[in-house]
């Protein structure tokens, strides 16, 4: 179930409570009425915790986690103030991934590709940061559709 927050809102945007760079730069939000509530600690919650014990007993080389919505490809860092020393690795391997990726209107080459700073804003506590700040895992978030957070499945489900 959900967090109680204790004052009517319930959850936490688990994509802010990752111990990496968490309440680091304003890319998330204390307020538990956010949409972007980063929990009351880096790390709080069991999913979060759960994820973390999976990285570390299974040493992936590569994640990626899928979002909605934006049609963008994301990298470490997500706050503009920490530099990523493999930026252009990212930066490439993102590109190379972006040539495969078909948009919304089957076109291939039209996804961003960057830091969450460079491409959308800024996001601390993020699972791909601490993925590869912590694991050493080449890790992207692919934010899928251009209109909706929730795409409809017979539209989506072989794409």
């Amino acid at each position: 179930s959900r967090r109680n927050n204790g004052d009517g809102s319930f959850g936490v945007d688990l994509n802010r409570n990752y111990p990496a760079y968490w309440n680091y730069c304003n890319g998330s939000d204390s307020n538990p009425n956010s949409e972007i509530y980063r929990g009351p600690a880096a790390g709080s919650e069991p999913e979060t915790k759960a994820m973390m014990q999976l990285v570390d007993s299974l040493k992936p080389v590569v994640d990626i986690s899928y979002h909605s919505y934006s049609e963008i490809i994301i990298y470490p860092y997500g706050c503009a103030s920490v530099d990523n020393p493999a930026k252009d690795l990212f930066h490439s391997i993102g590109l190379n991934m972006r040539a495969h990726i078909r948009d919304d209107h089957n076109k291939l080459n039209t996804y961003a590709v960057g830091s969450a700073p460079d491409v959308i804003y800024e996001a601390d506590g993020s699972d791909i940061d601490w993925m590869w700040k912590d694991q050493g895992v080449l890790a992207y978030c692919i934010e899928v559709n251009a209109s909706s957070f929730r795409p409809d499945y017979n539209e989506w489900r072989n794409i």
